[in-house]
């Protein structure tokens, strides 16, 4: 019987890192095709915030930053068996205020105040044409675990989509590497109104899968600086973690009001 799933990610890795493993498993099985779909992957035209030019700098990313960071998306997938979709929508460096200013500023480590309400909208209605284009039986997405603005829109709009497809299951995984600085066991913060957040539990990670998973890691060449710069065996990083995690990835399952969280 096949199931499709369908995974959520923020950023070009964000799902690699955190689940890599499982969606590898999954789509080991030639009865389950796996879709995973990053949201603010859009392209991005100059001139950029200082915060970009930073990032930029640091990724050694010298032409087009998001094309740059798709391919190696596209490679990343090859190596588990997923299929990678692209969001048209702007990372949180390159989007702007109502007056024009950067969302972010000067300091990338910086998190925007407020809300946004036609981005959530937009995000929200495109993840529920997927849902509705590709009818899986399981949608995982990140817990937003380390409260990165990208990483939020993304948790609340597919709660938001999910609410209105009953019978589609949902998981949320624990962000990596955010997992790794917040300590083992952190919860992530708290839910939108009517999203009921589980026990977490470990999904067992096969040796094949794993590997898979790290071969995948290593196609993310512009982000190892930023991520593993001050320990950069990843591999015994992560391996230890998943030991601590029961062996495996961890996952929460979410219940939702059919009305919508919002």
């Amino acid at each position: 019987m096949q199931q499709d799933v369908l995974a959520i990610s923020p950023h070009l890795d964000d799902a690699v890192l955190s689940a890599g493993g499982r969606l590898a498993a999954l789509a080991a099985d030639e009865q389950t095709w796996v879709t995973v779909y990053t949201v603010f992957a859009g392209p991005a035209a100059p001139p950029y915030s200082a915060t970009a030019e930073r990032l930029h700098g640091l990724m050694d990313l010298t032409g087009d930053p998001v094309q740059e960071r798709r391919d190696e998306d596209l490679a990343a997938h090859a190596e588990l068996g997923t299929i990678a979709r692209h969001g048209r929508f702007l990372d949180s460096i390159y989007r702007t205020r109502a007056d024009g200013s950067w969302l972010v500023g000067n300091d990338p480590t910086d998190e925007p105040d407020g809300d946004e309400p036609e981005l959530h909208r937009s995000v929200t209605a495109a993840i529920g044409s997927l849902i509705s284009e590709l009818r899986p039986s399981i949608v995982l997405t990140c817990a937003a675990l380390g409260d990165h603005v990208d990483h939020v829109r993304t948790r609340d709009a597919v709660l938001d989509a999910v609410s209105h497809h009953p019978g589609v299951r949902l998981q949320l995984w624990e962000d990596l590497p955010y997992g790794l600085w917040a300590g083992q066991g952190a919860p992530p913060s708290s839910l939108p109104h009517l999203a009921v957040l589980g026990e977490p539990f470990a999904a067992e990670v096969p040796a094949e899968a794993l590997e898979a998973k790290y071969r995948a890691i290593a196609c993310y060449r512009s982000q190892h600086r930023m991520l593993w710069d001050d320990d950069p065996d990843y591999r015994a990083r992560l391996g230890r973690h998943q030991t601590a995690n029961g062996g495996g990835e961890r996952f929460w399952d979410v219940s939702l009001s059919r009305a919508g969280v919002r």
